[in-house]
């Protein structure tokens, strides 16, 4: 029969009965750049299986999305051998986030998902963008590598909509 498995890391502890979408992080800078904070990790998939007493099955890779966005700069090659990165500051960003995508009860396979968009096995559209609104307006500072061409920083989720737009300076 067909099984579907779902596997969730680094979200912390939760109750038997809690609602899986609703599951919840906050964000550290400190830990997050001492690489400390785990970033959280989802995935599915729906094998086809045949279960029997004391056999053991290989249910293959369960693809893992992050729950949290990725921010990185990088030199164009063209410059990076006259000039390095200084700094650079993130203006807004949310301090908690969801572990779990929006439509995470709808997806069959993580493959199925593209970006913050994608259809299922049923071909109805589904979401994994899923902020949680906690904005704060304290200035980021994002992370330089040691040879000043990359800039970057992992935070949660935001809607960065044209009315109240991140910049990075």
């Amino acid at each position: 029969g067909q099984y579907k498995l779902m596997v969730f890391a680094n979200c912390g502890t939760f109750a038997a009965d809690s609602d899986l979408g609703n599951l919840s992080f906050t964000y550290n800078e400190a830990s997050v750049k001492a690489e400390s904070q785990l970033i959280p990790m989802w995935g599915v998939i729906t094998p086809t299986l045949t279960l029997e007493k004391g056999k053991q099955q290989d249910l293959g890779t369960i693809d893992l999305l992050r729950g949290m966005a990725k921010i990185e700069i990088n030199l164009a090659s063209v410059i990076s051998g006259t000039h390095t990165i200084t700094g650079a500051t993130l203006s807004k960003y949310n301090s908690r986030g969801y572990c779990l995508p929006k439509d995470y009860a709808a997806v069959g396979n993580t493959q199925e998902l593209e970006q913050e968009t994608g259809t299922n096995d049923n071909n109805e559209e589904i979401s994994t963008f899923h902020p949680l609104s906690s904005a704060s307006t304290e200035a980021l500072p994002l992370m330089i590598s040691t040879d000043k061409k990359t800039a970057w920083l992992y935070i949660p989720e935001y809607d960065n909509s044209p009315t109240d737009a991140a910049t990075i300076s």
